[in-house]
């Protein structure tokens, strides 16, 4: 990298969330430095991490209790002191520093991460003063900017370079006195957006219209939707979804490691659940499927939960069920009645 940038620091028992902290930081505009995501396949490791570092603007340090019993981590950390870098130290855990690692911090004003109130630790994070060199300032922050595709009804992001979106929001009914019946294919992909009310009339959204969007939370999916294409909200942060009821397909992988996801709500009128629809999403908790699903692909419910409870209207697996259709320890409550 020519530019200023942010060199993620991290412990490897800490490689997932310094995957979210560089999704979240690069889809903000931020030019960022991560082993994984900055070394191509074959180059030098150790020769490539001491080049990033070297010439990092800011060192953010993943601060737990595996980074500071890393002797890697240690060194970068002094290292990172001793060349007077901008540092920004993130507590993921509660730790007890030794000496040598408080030296490397050098009492640089952290952000501790509250895991019951990651709303206010992204947005610290993401306007801390010491990383603001590292954007773009080119990229325009307009976050409301969009594009309306009136040759195919179609709304969503304008995929052009620096047009950013956040926060929250609401898709009109009409855009230039046409009605908007689609969400185009990426339409919000890799946004910040943290809630999205779809109007009434949408009838289709399309491939990962929503992937990616790691903060979204709360969406208002309209019942005139009858088509939901594959991967439409792939790794995206929604905790809940109550699909429409005019929907008779809930198409192949798209909820797949939508890691937040808890609660599944199918409607009545539902036939087919593909394959992979609700893979990886290990942390869903409950499942409601209507005695109209006649067809649910292979590992359609392969969640990796602990916890998966699935209530089945059926009194007992219907024939075009595949036998891989859901992780083998979940419990199945065959015959429930209460489904709406």
């Amino acid at each position: 990298m020519d530019k200023k940038y942010i060199f993620i620091s991290y412990s490897k028992q800490n490689a997932s969330f310094s995957e979210e902290i560089y999704s979240e930081l690069e889809n903000a505009g931020y030019r960022v430095w991560k082993d994984k995501m900055s070394i191509d396949v074959g180059a030098p490791w150790f020769e490539k991490i001491s080049n990033g570092l070297a010439d990092a603007t800011v060192v953010l340090f993943l601060v737990s209790q595996d980074f500071v019993n890393s002797k890697y981590c240690c060194a970068e950390a002094l290292y990172a002191r001793l060349s007077k870098k901008k540092i920004l130290p993130i507590f993921i855990d509660k730790v007890v520093l030794e000496k040598e690692f408080y030296d490397g911090l050098g009492g640089f004003q952290p952000i501790i991460c509250d895991k019951d109130n990651m709303d206010e630790f992204w947005d610290t994070l993401l306007t801390a003063p010491v990383i603001q060199d590292c954007k773009d300032n080119n990229e325009s922050q307009n976050v409301n900017m969009m594009h309306f595709s009136k040759a195919k009804y179609q709304y969503g992001m304008c995929v052009e370079k620096g047009t950013r979106c956040t926060g929250d929001i609401v898709v009109p009914r009409m855009a230039d006195d046409t009605p908007v019946t689609e969400v185009m294919s990426f339409g919000f992909a890799k946004t910040q957006i943290k809630s999205i009310e779809l109007p009434v009339g949408l009838k289709r959204i399309r491939t990962a219209s929503f992937m990616c969007c790691l903060r979204l939370k709360k969406l208002v999916i309209p019942n005139t939707i009858d088509t939901i294409d594959p991967y439409a909200f792939l790794e995206s942060g929604i905790e809940s979804i109550r699909f429409p009821k005019g929907l008779k397909t809930i198409d192949d992988f798209v909820c797949l490691n939508c890691r937040k996801l808890t609660e599944v709500h199918i409607p009545s009128k539902v036939e087919k659940i593909n394959k992979g629809a609700f893979m990886n999403c290990n942390r869903l908790k409950k499942v409601y499927i209507p005695e109209s699903v006649k067809l649910i692909g292979k590992g359609a419910f392969e969640c990796n939960s602990m916890d998966l409870k699935i209530f089945c209207e059926a009194s007992e697996k219907p024939n075009d069920w595949d036998d891989g259709w859901c992780q083998q320890d979940a419990e199945i409550i065959w015959g429930f009645k209460d489904i709406q």
